[in-house]
C-alpha cells in the first residue's frame, strides 16, 4: 500500500539517480551556461508551436502527478470513498491523463520507426543526412535447421544515417528525442502513481470497471508499460541518444532552445537510468502480476453484475406488489401548489410506503429519497437555468411541473411532485448551515447530472456509474460525511442513514413532515426522529 514515506523514497531516488548519470551531468552543466534560452529562435528544422504545445503539456502532467500523489495519501487514510472523491478519480484521474496521453503518445507513434529492429542508425561526422531503404539477411528464431541456409531469411529495414549539422539530421533528431522524452515521461507517471493505483484494490477497480467509457484503462496503460517491444524501443532510443550526447561533447556542441529543453527532460526523468536490464527481467513478473489482478478484479466485477441482476429481478418482482394506494395518491392541483410553495432547491425529500413489498426489505422507517430542485425562477435566481446539465430540461420544468430528481427501478428520473405522492409518509429536510450561491449551484448540478443513470441494484456507494435512490443525497451533497452501512462486501448508505443527518446541531432540520396521510406540526425534528425509531408518533 501507498505510505507517505513510499513517496519519501521515490522523491529521493529521482534526486539520486539524477546525480548518477556523469557524462550528461558533464554535458548539460557545459551548456547551461552557453545556450540562449531567451534570444530569437531562429531554428526551422522543427515546428516552434509544437514544441510549445508539448511543453505546456508536460508541464500539466507533471502538476497532474503531483497532485495524484497528494489524493492517493488522502485515500489510503480513509475507510470509505465520498461521492466526490469517485467523480475525481473518474474525471481528475482517468479522465484527465488520458486527455494528456492522448495529446503527447502521437510524438512517440510517429518516431515510432525510427527504432524499428533491424534499422541501423549512424551519427555521422561527413556527408549528408540520409534514410535508405535496404534488405539484409538475419537468423530465424529457433532451433537451427540441418541446413544452415534455412537459419537465414531476408527482411526489409532502413539505414538511417544522421548528420547532427544538417536539416534533416537535425529534424531526424528532434523527433528521436520528443519521442523519448515523451515515453520516459508516461514512464515515470507509471513508476511513481499508476503502479501505487495498481495495489490498491478498491480504486484499482474502480478506475477499471467504473467508467463505462474508460473500461479497463489502467489494466490497458499497465499492458503497455510492460509491453517487451515498447521496452526494447525505448532501449534502443536511448542508445541512440547515448551516441548523440558523446557526438554533442566530441564536438563541444552548444545546444539550441529545443534540445536544451529536450535532453533536461530526458535526464531528469527517473526512468531514465531505471529502465535497464533489472527492469526487462522483471517484466515477466509484473505481467504474471497484472493477469492475476486483472483475473481477480474480472470475477468482482461479475460477481457483481450477477448480484445487480439477481437483485433486479427481484426489486422489479416485488416492485409490482401493491397492496394499496398511498394516503396522500393524487393530490388536488391546489394541494400540489401549497406543497411546492414550502420546498426549496436542495431539501431532500424522504417517504415511506408501507403497502409495498419492497419497503418491507429496507431497514428503518424511510423507505425512498429524492432531491428537491425547484422551479424556473428559483433556478434562475440560483444562476443555473442556462447551465449544459439544466437546459435539457427547460420545457419539463417549465411546462410539465417536474420538479424532483430520483432514482427508481428505470432508472434516475425526473419527475412531477404529483406523481410523487403515491405515499403514506413525506418529509422534507433542508441544509441548515448557510450555504453560499457557489455550494448551492454545485450541489443541484451534481443531482442534474445524476439523471439518466441506471438503478444500482448492487446498492454500492462507491461507483459512480449507478446509483440507488438514497445515494442521490450522498452525490448531490458529495462533499459531505454520511453515515454508512457495510453490506454483503460493499458499503450501502439507506434513506434512515440520510435521516440521521437531520436535528439540532446536524446538517440538516426538518421544514415539512407528513405521516400516516396527516401533516405534523409542533417541533418537527423531533417527530422525524421519533419516526425514525419506531414508526409511531
Amino acid at each position: 500500500m501507498f505510505k507517505k514515506k513510499t513517496i519519501a523514497v521515490v522523491l529521493s531516488s529521482l534526486l539520486l539517480m539524477a546525480s548518477c548519470t556523469s557524462k550528461h551531468e558533464k554535458y548539460n552543466n557545459r551548456v547551461i551556461s552557453s545556450v540562449n534560452l531567451y534570444g530569437p529562435e531562429l531554428e526551422t528544422y522543427y515546428d516552434h508551436e509544437h514544441l510549445e504545445n508539448f511543453q505546456n503539456r508536460v508541464e500539466e502532467i507533471l502538476v497532474w502527478r503531483h497532485k495524484a500523489i497528494d489524493f492517493i495519501i488522502e485515500l489510503e487514510e480513509q475507510k470509505v470513498l465520498k461521492s466526490n472523491q469517485i467523480t475525481k478519480i473518474h474525471e481528475e484521474g482517468t479522465e484527465t491523463y488520458k486527455s494528456f496521453r492522448d495529446a503527447v503518445w502521437p510524438n512517440v507513434e510517429n518516431a515510432k520507426w525510427i527504432t524499428d529492429k533491424y534499422n541501423e542508425i549512424n551519427i555521422i561526422e561527413q556527408g549528408r543526412s540520409e534514410i535508405l531503404d535496404k534488405r539484409k539477411k538475419v537468423k530465424k528464431p529457433g532451433p537451427r535447421n540441418k541446413d544452415r541456409h534455412d537459419d537465414y531469411r531476408w527482411v526489409r529495414y532502413k539505414e538511417i544515417n544522421i548528420n547532427p549539422q544538417d536539416e534533416l539530421g537535425k529534424s531526424l533528431i528532434y523527433d528521436i528525442k520528443t519521442a523519448i522524452a515523451t515515453s520516459l515521461v508516461m514512464y515515470d507517471n507509471y513508476m511513481i502513481v499508476l503502479s501505487q493505483i495498481q495495489e490498491m484494490k478498491k480504486i484499482r477497480h474502480l478506475v477499471n470497471y467504473d467508467n463505462a467509457d474508460l473500461k479497463n484503462q489502467l489494466a490497458k496503460i499497465t499492458y503497455s508499460f510492460n509491453k517487451y517491444d515498447n521496452y526494447n524501443r525505448i532501449e534502443r532510443g536511448l542508445k541512440l541518444y547515448d551516441n548523440l550526447v558523446n557526438y554533442y561533447i566530441k564536438h563541444d556542441v552548444i545546444p539550441d532552445r529545443a534540445n536544451y529543453y529536450l535532453d533536461s527532460l530526458i535526464q531528469s526523468s527517473q526512468s531514465f537510468v531505471k529502465l535497464d536490464k533489472e527492469f526487462k527481467s522483471g517484466i515477466f513478473g509484473r505481467k504474471v502480476s497484472m493477469i492475476w489482478r486483472y483475473i481477480t478484479d474480472y470475477f468482482k466485477e461479475s460477481k457483481n453484475n450477477v448480484t445487480h441482476v439477481v437483485s433486479q429481478g427481484f426489486g422489479n418482482t416485488a416492485g409490482l406488489v401493491q397492496t394499496r394506494k398511498g394516503k396522500l395518491y393524487d393530490p388536488s392541483p391546489q394541494r400540489v401548489a401549497e406543497l411546492e410553495a414550502q420546498l426549496e432547491p436542495l431539501d431532500i425529500l424522504l417517504e415511506k410506503t408501507p403497502f409495498r413489498l419492497t419497503d418491507k426489505f429496507i431497514p428503518g422507517h424511510w423507505g425512498h429519497v429524492a432531491i428537491w430542485t425547484g422551479n424556473k425562477q428559483q433556478l434562475q435566481e440560483l444562476g443555473i437555468w442556462d447551465h449544459p446539465e439544466v437546459v435539457p430540461f427547460h420545457d419539463e420544468i417549465e411546462n410539465k411541473g417536474k420538479r424532483i430528481i430520483e432514482a427508481l427501478r428505470p432508472g434516475v428520473q425526473y419527475n412531477t411532485l404529483h406523481h410523487f405522492m403515491d405515499i403514506d409518509d413525506l418529509a422534507a429536510v433542508r441544509h441548515q448551515i448557510n450555504l453560499t450561491r457557489e455550494e448551492k449551484q454545485d450541489y443541484l448540478i451534481n443531482a442534474f447530472r445524476q439523471i439518466g443513470k441506471v438503478y444500482d441494484f448492487n446498492f454500492d456507494v462507491e461507483t459512480d456509474e449507478r446509483i440507488v435512490c438514497s445515494e442521490l443525497a450522498y452525490v448531490t451533497f458529495d462533499d459531505m460525511d454520511w453515515p454508512i452501512a457495510k453490506a454483503a462486501g460493499r458499503y450501502t448508505i439507506s434513506p434512515d442513514n440520510v435521516g440521521e443527518k437531520v436535528g439540532p446541531g446536524l446538517e440538516f432540520k426538518t421544514v415539512l413532515l407528513i405521516h400516516d396521510g396527516k401533516e405534523v406540526g409542533g417541533d418537527l425534528d423531533s417527530s422525524f426522529r421519533k419516526l425514525m425509531k419506531d414508526s409511531t408518533l
